[in-house]
């Protein structure tokens, strides 16, 4: 079995591990989690995750020292910006104080990295602008889930929110698809705790909504029917903010996008073609059963 690069996501009731060869998928396996391990989507003890993560590791024969993790929603920061062109130097010296909203002047106990989306240039062909995706972390944080990894005997390769590791996912579609126009792309995770509602305009993050499914009503058809409306109503207001984009399909993911009547439920809210974000995912046998976290396949693409 080939290393490879390993992807990983810890859900709030399953771990999503991949394996990835030169950015082409190769196989993936979910399995579920001990309730000690994690509450409202954070890790409870590192060492149990730890010995959870090494023991499936081996029982799936997944080789390799090193691997990618995506970063919860709940221990990250994540913004889009529009910031003026600078040099790398002084954009790692500004880009602390896009974020003094969330940690105050507690800029020293954080990590920041941004992706560069796009850059704007003037008459003359001089840089004005840039278009970034940026993210921040508490270095305790990133500490610990080393420690973890440490633990669980691999080296931390990468690590980034799931909005890099979507970017990351829809780039490198796009690129091998030698897809000049950027696309548009709605992805839904839906999830135990949560449901959330992405779009992408090429491999930028144009906005996110989080729908936390504890507070929808009923259960079964009655709870599918609630998350539906919830996704139609987010959908709803992305046209009404740009009445110039439209979705033919909805990409889903995540552990409902394996039940029927969530994925027909969705589908007929949004009046959109559900599809498997597993689409999105190359090499990837699409006959075979959906990929629940293309996340921890994107992940492996932001080295």
């Amino acid at each position: 079995m080939p290393k490879g690069d390993i992807g990983i996501e810890i859900g709030t009731r399953q771990v999503k591990m991949v394996l990835c060869e030169n950015h082409y998928f190769c196989r993936e396996e979910v399995e579920p989690l001990p309730e000690r391990c994690v509450k409202d989507g954070i890790s409870m003890s590192m060492e149990v995750m730890a010995g959870f993560l090494k023991k499936m590791a081996k029982t799936y024969d997944f080789k390799g020292r090193s691997c990618c993790l995506v970063l919860p929603d709940d221990v990250t920061f994540t913004r889009r910006l529009t910031m003026p062109a600078m040099t790398i130097k002084h954009l790692k010296l500004n880009l602390p104080y896009e974020f003094h909203d969330f940690i105050g002047n507690k800029k020293e106990a954080y990590l920041f990295d941004y992706a560069v989306m796009d850059i704007s240039y003037d008459e003359h062909k001089q840089p004005v602008s840039m278009d970034l995706m940026a993210a921040a972390v508490s270095k305790r944080t990133m500490e610990e889930y080393r420690q973890m990894l440490r633990l669980a005997g691999w080296k931390l390769k990468a690590a980034a929110p799931a909005a890099f590791a979507y970017s990351g996912l829809i780039r490198e579609y796009e690129e091998r698809r030698k897809q000049n126009v950027p696309g548009e792309y709605c992805l839904v995770d839906l999830g135990y705790r949560t449901t959330n509602v992405w779009f992408f305009h090429g491999k930028a993050m144009e906005t996110r909504r989080r729908i936390e499914n504890c507070m929808m009503k009923g259960t079964g058809q009655t709870f599918y029917d609630s998350i539906g409306m919830e996704i139609r109503k987010t959908l709803e207001f992305y046209y009404f903010r740009n009445p110039d984009k439209r979705f033919i399909q909805i990409y889903l993911c995540g552990g409902g996008s394996r039940l029927e009547a969530f994925r027909d439920t969705v589908a007929e809210y949004t009046a959109l073609t559900p599809e498997d974000a597993g689409q999105l995912v190359l090499g990837a046998d699409h006959s075979k059963q959906a990929i629940i976290s293309p996340a921890a396949v994107g992940v492996t693409f932001c080295l």
